[in-house]
């Protein structure tokens, strides 16, 4: 199993598509999405790093990248803290 080592804020930048992430990142492992003041938004968590062998990706081993209108507006747990109703 391979997992995106190159998931980091040195290669992410703001304003991304969702289309270009998925391009570079391949499927993400857990999709979330809400709605918010009129805005959709999506949290898609890829795995990087490996905590528990059971055959499972949990949150606890993913990186969450965070999306408004399909553009990247944010990753890690903070910038799910501020966009969550």
């Amino acid at each position: 199993l391979e997992y995106p080592d190159n998931l980091n804020p040195q290669t992410l930048e703001l304003g991304r598509s969702l289309g270009s992430i998925e391009s570079e990142f391949g499927t993400p492992d857990i999709v979330e999405s809400f709605q918010r003041d009129g805005n959709a938004y999506k949290v898609w968590f890829y795995r990087t790093r490996h905590v528990t062998s059971d055959g499972m990706t949990r949150r606890d081993e993913t990186t969450p990248l965070v999306f408004i209108d399909d553009e990247l507006v944010g990753w890690g747990e903070s910038a799910i803290d501020k966009a969550a109703p």
